[in-house]
């Protein structure tokens, strides 16, 4: 990228210049483009086959910031507010308590606090592991009044009484917006009425939801990794929204993108399944070789109907589209890996 916008010379011909870089390497690029500026957005459970757990990310970011760096935290975060004392300047932002928040009873796992160790507890969530929060012991939590926040409403999403023109009004996204406004206000002086107009015309390469029609019915398909709870959550919460009748198709099977492959079911433990039970679904259809049982136990765990749950160890495209010509619903939400999902889209446009 750097050698495409650069002269003979070396120089680079940009103003700005865009990485994704893996938050694993940090300290490495750190050395070699350091930054200025550090948005730490959130640390969660997420390919532990690569990172085992949060707090290895997190001992990778200890490596970085310092008192030179202006921190951008995330205020409903334990592990990002608890930078506070590392950065020069520090900034953070954060999300109201809202009409989709919500709370989770003492069965959910939770996380140690980062600061000393005792357990966090969560007044409420907005999304898997963000909300307002507080330690069980030293005192650490967020605090009640952010530098920049964003507020939801039942008409729309707001910042300082300014209404957001955002085109995906999901619990994750709304921390992308009010972290991504802190930052381009603090570094780069750009205003509220410029950043929202920006908004207008903002687009995801790639959406969460995807679809396809099959005699009569509609396939939703929800894009998400299956690695860590807090995707999954925010797809349990939109489907749980509609109260219509449907139908709800789990194949959460082996990952495979990184060598081993492995097959993890932490997530489904980490996630409220019950708004979805109690939102009419008339049949559950648990597939893939690999975690069919496990899927059927937990939603069973939370509630639902086991004469609903039907479980197969197949994940061929033939037996998928043959429960799905006897199901009663119109309606089929699905989860399974991207590429069966490609798979099975194909086989309907047959």
């Amino acid at each position: 990228s750097l050698s495409k916008e650069s002269d003979l010379n070396g120089n680079v011909e940009a103003d700005f210049y865009v990485f994704e870089v893996d938050e694993r390497f940090l300290p490495l690029i750190y050395d070699q483009l350091p930054a200025k500026n550090l948005l730490i957005m959130n640390l969660q459970k997420d390919q532990v086959q690569r990172n085992g757990d949060p707090n290895f990310i997190y001992k990778k970011l200890m490596q970085v910031a310092n008192d030179k760096m202006h921190l951008f935290l995330n205020n409903d975060d334990p592990h990002s507010k608890s930078f506070e004392d590392k950065g020069g300047t520090i900034t953070t932002f954060g999300v109201k308590k809202g009409p989709d928040s919500y709370e989770k009873d003492e069965s959910y796992p939770t996380l140690a606090c980062p600061k000393c160790s005792a357990k966090i507890e969560y007044d409420y969530f907005n999304s898997d592991n963000l909300g307002h929060f507080h330690c069980t012991s030293c005192g650490f939590s967020s605090d009640e009044v952010t530098d920049y926040e964003l507020e939801v409403k039942d008409d729309g999403v707001y910042i300082d009484g300014v209404k957001l023109n955002i085109p995906y009004d999901v619990a994750f996204m709304f921390y992308n917006y009010i972290g991504a406004f802190a930052l381009v206000n603090s570094v780069a002086g750009i205003s509220l009425e410029d950043f929202n107009r920006a908004l207008e015309s903002f687009k995801n390469i790639t959406g969460r939801i995807d679809s396809f029609d099959y005699k009569g019915k509609t396939v939703k398909y929800f894009r998400i990794k299956q690695e860590n709870p807090d995707t999954l959550q925010n797809a349990l919460n939109t489907i749980a929204k509609d109260k219509n009748e449907k139908s709800v198709y789990l194949g959460f099977d082996a990952v495979e993108d990184i060598v081993p492959g492995y097959t993890n079911t932490f997530y489904l433990f980490d996630c409220d399944f019950k708004p979805l039970i109690n939102s009419g679904v008339s049949h559950y259809y648990c597939f893939a070789p690999t975690s069919c049982y496990d899927t059927a136990l937990r939603l069973m765990y939370d509630g639902a109907d086991e004469e609903k749950i039907e479980i197969t160890e197949s994940d061929s495209v033939e037996d998928f589209f043959e429960q799905l010509d006897k199901d009663p619903s119109d309606t089929i939400y699905l989860f399974t890996l991207l590429h069966k999902f490609e798979e099975l889209r194909e086989h309907a446009r047959a």
